[in-house]
């Protein structure tokens, strides 16, 4: 344990100039991509509070994509691969220590900061005078569906940068910025296909059944049960981050090995 914390300090140690980057460039561009939010609608008298919390989930993609990148950019420079291999402690330790860092302290202290300057921003508002529609889409239930889906999306698209940038060995960031990017078009592109063939509604993500269109009329081509399609999704949500995070811990031994 005591070995763990030792690497944890030293991690935060060497990129604290960098994490500081990053906490600064969140703190004067959010509240000012609110504070343009705001003020295109002060005009209506009104203001939507989805104008705010939509925010939330590209900022949390966009420091997810660079911390995966700050953990592993040693990967590009020899000296500072034997530098990270020659360090006291278990390979598994070493990547443990990225992924809270990098994954689970980013996403629990961003988030935080988050919602505390979308407070602020909404007390300003309230001050003013102002009304604010809360939009129906984000009462409390759906709310809390819209923040999970924002986080599962971060450790999706984080786990794959994390597997992409120790699989290149030169201009990993640029290449797996690439990769993801190509990787999602195409996956889309592949579901449309499906649905376009198999049926109107999406039969990945959404529905519970395939349908033909026979000149006007639909007729059921499947139909799955409901546990089917919660076990479809979990494992599509919670199983691909968990491949991808261990791919990269894998790859992350290869360079240890090595």
């Amino acid at each position: 344990m005591k070995q763990f914390f030792n690497l944890f300090r030293k991690e935060l140690s060497e990129n604290a100039k960098n994490l500081t980057y990053i906490f600064i460039a969140t703190t004067l561009i959010v509240p000012a991509i609110m504070a343009y939010s705001y003020f295109i609608r002060v005009k209506e008298e009104v203001f939507y509070e989805v104008n705010f919390i939509s925010i939330y989930p590209f900022m949390i993609l966009i420091i997810g994509i660079l911390s995966s990148y700050l953990a592993f950019r040693f990967v590009e420079k020899k000296n500072k691969i034997i530098a990270e291999i020659s360090l006291p402690a278990s390979i598994f330790q070493k990547w443990l220590v990225k992924f809270v860092v990098y994954t689970i302290f980013h996403l629990i202290f961003y988030s935080l900061l988050f919602f505390l300057m979308y407070k602020i921003g909404i007390f300003m508002i309230e001050k003013n005078n102002i009304s604010i529609e809360p939009y129906s889409v984000f009462d409390k239930d759906s709310l809390d569906g819209f923040i999970v889906a924002s986080i599962v999306t971060y450790f999706m698209t984080q786990s794959f940068f994390y597997s992409s940038i120790l699989t290149f060995k030169r201009f990993a960031f640029l290449k797996s910025l690439v990769t993801v990017s190509l990787g999602i078009f195409l996956f889309i592109i592949f579901n449309l296909y499906l649905t376009g063939i198999l049926g109107r509604e999406d039969i990945f993500f959404v529905t519970d059944r395939i349908t033909i269109d026979s000149y006007g009329s639909y007729e059921v081509y499947y139909k799955a049960s409901y546990a089917f399609y919660i076990l479809k999704s979990n494992l599509f949500v919670v199983g691909l981050p968990l491949l991808f995070y261990m791919v990269s811990y894998f790859k992350f031994k290869e360079k240890e090995v090595r």
